[in-house]
């Protein structure tokens, strides 16, 4: 069993196409670390192996070093997707406690400043991706760029692609979700091209390893439902709900049993 840990809402960008609806949340409806440890406590207690942190941006919330913290000393696998934010910063702080990442999935949607910031919705949205994966690189932190694609931004996945074909990261190719701020997004013009087209073209000019999110994170009940049959993963969001068919799951065993389904 896998567990996405949503741990805020809040965010500093604000990606036009954000499934998650992600922005500023009232921190008074989150969780609190305490709450959080004790999750962890318990994911580890019956003997799940893995936690993705996630958000929202996790690096906004300000407990995420004890959070992260509290899933290492306990010996789970714990991987980050985060927009690069405060990344540079905190793990030049904290190397080791970064070291023992299992992977950082990190958000680029293009290789230059215009694009990726106008498309997220905050202009030191690239400076901040590529310093966190720099960072992430020095402390020898596996990467993967995680790149969500619409129609006006397929130009620029041969470049990004090459960028991972230069720091030995894979590339996650998300297609438009068309849930949150997605559903103001007009279907057809979303995403014209199927995945396995952009693949094949990337494949044709580069080198690089196009995976598929290994941690299925999704905000979606149907699909939530669809990952905890296929793959067992289970997503609690930042006030403590579990989500999609992952509740049938918990309360037939006492983690989160407090909680409600969301």
């Amino acid at each position: 069993m896998h567990f996405n840990l949503e741990i805020t809402k809040n965010c500093n960008q604000k990606c036009f196409y954000c499934f998650n609806d992600s922005g500023h949340a009232d921190q008074k409806n989150e969780l609190s670390l305490l709450e959080w440890k004790k999750i962890i406590s318990e994911i580890h207690s019956l003997g799940h192996k893995s936690v993705h942190i996630t958000g929202g941006e996790p690096f906004l919330h300000p407990n995420i070093i004890e959070i992260l913290t509290h899933a290492i000393e306990f010996g789970l696998e714990t991987t980050i997707l985060s927009n690069g934010y405060k990344i540079a910063m905190l793990a030049e702080k904290y190397p080791t406690l970064f070291s023992k990442l299992k992977l950082a999935q990190i958000s680029l949607d293009a290789m230059g400043p215009d694009v990726h910031n106008a498309r997220r919705g905050y202009n030191g949205a690239f400076k901040d991706a590529i310093d966190a994966i720099n960072a992430l690189l020095k402390v020898n932190v596996p990467i993967e760029i995680s790149s969500t694609v619409s129609d006006q931004s397929l130009f620029e996945l041969i470049d990004i692609a090459k960028y991972c074909e230069s720091i030995n990261a894979s590339l996650i190719i998300r297609e438009l979700i068309l849930e949150g701020r997605g559903k103001n997004i007009n279907a057809k013009k979303a995403f014209n091209i199927s995945k396995e087209e952009i693949v094949k073209e990337l494949y044709a000019h580069t080198t690089v390893t196009v995976v598929s999110d290994r941690f299925n994170y999704v905000v979606d009940n149907n699909k939530c439902n669809k990952y905890f049959k296929e793959f067992g993963t289970v997503t609690i969001d930042a006030s403590g709900k579990i989500k999609g068919d992952g509740i049938k799951f918990i309360n037939n065993h006492r983690i989160l049993n407090q909680l409600t389904a969301a």
